[in-house]
């Protein structure tokens, strides 16, 4: 199965474009070819890739799929972000879930970044934070047996 037509970049940037497949896909964008991949009918995959395309200009696509049994085909594109350094997730649930990103240059930074997002740790036994309580009348077994 195969399939020809256009895409007309409404703005000059670098556009994603995905496919969600199984059996072989082919994807040709300004002629070049941008995706190749070949996935077992049973184990749909997604790839993509990243093309800088200019404002108002067509470009021709061309679509190749090879099912060999398989029964699941799709192509889906994003427009470039307004904002040069951002990115942008893939994702089927994107509607329903908040993502977050913590960065830091070392892990005690990262875990600050998270108890941000999160608020600190309560004890459960006093509701303080960090008070130092132990849980009494807790013992640990000295071995544990798999048998």
């Amino acid at each position: 199965m195969w399939g020809e037509g256009s895409v007309l970049a409404p703005a000059t940037g670098d556009y994603q474009f995905k496919t969600y497949s199984n059996g072989g896909i082919k994807v040709w964008i300004d002629n070049r070819l941008g995706i190749n991949h070949y996935r077992q009918n049973w184990l749909s995959d997604d790839d993509q890739v990243k093309l800088h395309l200019e404002a108002n200009h067509r470009y021709p696509i061309k679509i190749e799929w090879t099912a060999q049994g398989g029964n699941t085909v799709q192509l889906s594109w994003k427009t470039p972000s307004a904002e040069a350094d951002r990115f942008s997730l893939w994702s089927e649930v994107a509607d329903g879930v908040d993502y977050y990103f913590v960065y830091g240059p070392n892990l005690d930074d990262v875990v600050a970044g998270y108890r941000q997002l999160t608020g600190r740790l309560r004890c459960c036994r006093c509701g303080r934070s960090a008070c130092g309580s132990r849980v009494r009348n807790t013992r640990m077994p000295s071995r544990v047996s798999m048998w």
